[in-house]
């Protein structure tokens, strides 16, 4: 993986991965703050769904953009994941197992025996 990118791409699909907890308790905490016999059951219902599409494709193309860019993929392999949550978790997958790293780590050369060569 290319080292630019590692770190990002790990936080992207954990956010990913996350998001829909995420969600869940945003919209708790938001029926907690005003009082639930005011709150119209389908205005929360509308909320949670757009909170909840909003924070999946959001973090799934920020963080699949960095997990393609880690492994040397162009963005491209992301467009798919238009069709939703599913098609997203086989694209993900794909990169994640299935697909071969195009920027290995280059090996480091060993520095306790370079005193040999001198």
């Amino acid at each position: 993986m290319d080292r630019r990118y590692k770190k990002r791409a790990r936080i992207g699909v954990a956010a990913w991965v996350l998001s829909p907890l995420a969600v869940l308790l945003l919209v708790f905490l938001f029926w907690l703050i005003f009082e639930p016999e005011r709150v119209n059951g389908a205005l929360m219902g509308g909320i949670m769904v757009v909170t909840f599409l909003v924070a999946f494709y959001f973090t799934f193309f920020w963080g699949g953009s960095q997990l393609a860019k880690a492994k040397g993929y162009s963005n491209a392999i992301l467009v798919p994941g238009i069709l939703g949550p599913p098609v997203q978790l086989v694209i993900l997958a794909l990169l994640l197992f299935a697909l071969p790293d195009k920027c290995p780590d280059a090996p480091r050369p060993l520095r306790c025996c370079l005193w040999f060569v001198e």
